[in-house]
């Protein structure tokens, strides 16, 4: 049922959630998307967080990246896979093709 979920949610074009924070705090935040919706098209993401309109980020990834984190997401809560490339530069955990020998 994730990936139902998932694809669900990428259809739509755009999904809300929450950030929490240390503390018990959260934002709201609304993270929209625009392109094809093929798992190697790459889709333009905007993220903004509608009580703090200075913060906004743009970026671009590929379709099947996005469905991976809206599939691992808890609830209302991105994964922290998604953070972490966002806020560090971590690259996705599952960064090698099924099957490739490292």
């Amino acid at each position: 049922m994730p990936l139902e979920g998932a694809l669900a949610i990428l259809l739509s074009g755009d999904w809300t959630g929450k950030r929490l924070l240390q503390g018990g705090r959260s934002h709201v935040l609304r993270l929209s998307w625009s392109g094809e919706t093929a798992p190697q098209e790459i889709l333009h993401c905007d993220l903004i967080f509608p009580d703090l309109p200075e913060v906004q980020y743009s970026f671009e990834l590929p379709c099947h990246q996005l469905v991976q984190w809206l599939m691992d997401r808890e609830g209302e809560e991105l994964p922290s896979s998604f953070w972490q490339w966002l806020l560090l530069g971590q690259p996705p955990l599952a960064t090698e093709p099924v099957g490739s020998a490292a």
